[in-house]
């Protein structure tokens, strides 16, 4: 199956061409505030020598992140979704970082966070093992206090955002090709009018999902 997958709820946004589990091609542009999503897409698809037509599906990361890439990337999507007729489905940005973990050999119990702003963070809990990562506690917010206490606890905090790493967390960004390693099992297609970033403020309340496992 031929995937689309899009990552654009960080300052590194990402897109990968997928089939089957193997990256076809990725591209990824950073800083700055316009994303070239047609010019990345473009230039994943010339790589991997598929055609548009080829498409089964598109992933999307609906954060939680940066509002602006999120919103981008749904209406990507949904444009895509309607002129094309394939597939759409969204993942968890938080729990593609903790792919990223697991891939890069980190172990234990890891803090994954991302800056919500007013000084607070989303921070989402998960145990990794050799085998993959099982989420441990609920995506929720928390205050700055509380993150830079988990640090000098010494649990690992990883984040794609650099107020993090300079409270001594490590940067690590949520990635379209790491979508190569979720079965498609746990891919939930939807109509493409339903995807929405995760927000968990009271203004926009998007409900976390129930603790997951990835292996």
């Amino acid at each position: 199956m031929k995937i689309l997958s899009l990552e654009f709820s960080s300052d590194r946004r990402s897109v990968a061409l997928i089939d089957d589990g193997k990256v076809l091609g990725s591209a990824f542009e950073s800083g700055g505030r316009l994303t070239r999503a047609a010019g990345l897409v473009q230039t994943v698809i010339g790589q991997s020598g598929c055609s548009e037509g080829a498409l089964d599906g598109i992933v999307i990361g609906l954060g939680p992140g940066s509002n602006a890439g999120i919103r981008a990337a749904i209406a990507f999507a949904q444009g895509w979704a309607l002129a094309r007729r394939i597939k759409v489905a969204g993942l968890g940005s938080i729990e593609l970082i903790a792919t990223g973990c697991w891939l890069r050999g980190l172990r234990g119990p890891i803090d994954v966070t991302i800056d919500a702003q007013r000084g607070d963070f989303y921070l989402g809990c998960f145990e990794v093992s050799g085998d993959g990562w099982t989420e441990s506690d609920a995506l929720r917010i928390v205050s700055s206090d509380e993150m830079v206490q988990r640090i000098k606890a010494g649990r690992i905090v990883v984040s794609p955002d650099a107020v993090v790493e300079t409270l001594g967390g490590q940067r690590i960004f949520p990635a379209a090709g790491d979508v190569s390693f979720v079965t498609l099992d746990k891919i939930q297609w939807v109509e493409s009018d339903t995807l929405e970033p995760v927000y968990l403020r009271e203004t926009n309340f998007v409900k976390a999902p129930l603790p997951r496992t990835f292996t």
